[in-house]
């Protein structure tokens, strides 16, 4: 039951409702950051990868 400062009440359901203070879990479950920091560590593997062995040529 929500109630707001004029005495209205608003009966409401909370989903999936997290509270933690735990930066691991946090990071985890919000997808967006979760799925793009995968997707920078894996672009940035492969950017290192082809900075080695295509970066750097023999005279």
């Amino acid at each position: 039951m929500a109630v707001d400062a004029a005495g209205n009440e608003q009966p409401i359901d909370v989903y999936e409702f997290l509270v933690n203070t735990n930066i691991f879990v946090r990071w985890f479950n919000n997808t967006p950051l979760f799925v793009g920091t995968i997707i920078g560590f894996v672009a940035l593997a492969l950017a290192f990868t082809t900075f080695i062995l295509f970066g750097k040529k023999k005279k």
